[in-house]
């Protein structure tokens, strides 16, 4: 129900989507999206039938895809990956588990 997933185009971001699942769990997850929008930064207004990205983080931007030194791009992902498990990762998951 609940996906981490990383988007890949002009800039690298990471999300968590909340995806298809019975009715009244994704209405619950979402409510609590929506009062906790500084949080749940990339909640939308309302809920569609199956996909809802929750939460973004930019990751890189258009300059860092014209950057040579791939060693530094690679250390920068796993930098701001680990921050996000250690630290958002938790505050969401903390969040959606006090509804339930």
């Amino acid at each position: 129900m609940l996906l981490l997933e990383f988007r890949n185009g002009r800039t690298l971001s990471f999300h968590l989507v909340l995806g298809p699942g019975p009715e009244r769990i994704r209405k619950r997850v979402f409510e609590v999206a929506r009062r906790e929008k500084k949080l749940f930064n990339n909640t939308p207004k309302s809920l569609a039938n199956k996909w809802n990205s929750l939460y973004r983080k930019q990751i890189l931007n258009p300059q860092h895809y014209e950057e040579p030194n791939f060693k530094a791009i690679r250390e920068k992902i796993t930098h701001l990956v680990s921050k996000f498990v250690g630290e958002d990762l938790e505050s969401l998951a903390q969040k959606v588990q006090a509804a339930f």
